[in-house]
């Protein structure tokens, strides 16, 4: 009887022992799947959160480049009207663009006009012809005849910024007759 207690007090320690495993490796195994499922959920979360902002930022970029296009479109039709009239036209459109900071007309690649002009002295009279590394991209900008994104650079003015170089052409729709450019 001693014998047979033995045998079956190891049976129970050896049983007990697989238990305590098979317990162990079961917790660890869910513990591991719920931590994963909370991970999982959480980086769903914030790239749904970053879409949201991506597509908000995205929606304004896409809304001012329309805007700044316009605004190029309507510089071409009459640069002389809107040299003239810099301040009444140039303000609406400041003021409807979300992400605009200021805006530059350069005819012959000189930035003459400037809006708002506070802040912003110094562009005015900027020859880009003079500075390389922003005339590549107003080169780019009148040879595509597109809008060239540039930066960040450091602004003349001073700061970092995104230019967007609109190229104006005199003779639309043709766009052939070169006639300077806006930076927004």
């Amino acid at each position: 009887m001693v014998k047979k207690y033995k045998f079956n007090r190891w049976i129970f320690i050896l049983l007990s022992i697989i238990y305590g495993f098979f317990a162990y490796t079961t917790i660890n195994l869910l513990t591991e799947r719920f931590v994963d499922k909370q991970i999982q959920q959480a980086k769903e979360s914030i790239q749904h959160e970053l879409a949201l902002v991506r597509y908000s930022i995205e929606a304004y970029i896409y809304r001012d480049a329309y805007l700044a296009d316009s605004f190029a479109t309507v510089v071409a039709l009459n640069p002389q009207f809107a040299m003239k009239n810099w301040k009444q036209v140039s303000e609406p459109f400041v003021s409807k663009a979300t992400l605009v900071r200021n805006i530059g007309l350069a005819p012959d690649d000189v930035i003459s006009y400037v809006y708002p002009l506070k802040g912003n002295e110094k562009a005015v009279g900027l020859d880009f012809r003079t500075v390389p590394a922003q005339y590549k991209t107003v080169q780019m900008a009148r040879e595509t005849k597109q809008v060239v994104i540039a930066g960040p650079l450091e602004l003349v003015q001073g700061g970092r910024g995104l230019i967007a170089r609109y190229p104006i052409f005199t003779d639309l729709p043709y766009n052939n007759n070169y006639w300077g450019g806006l930076s927004v």
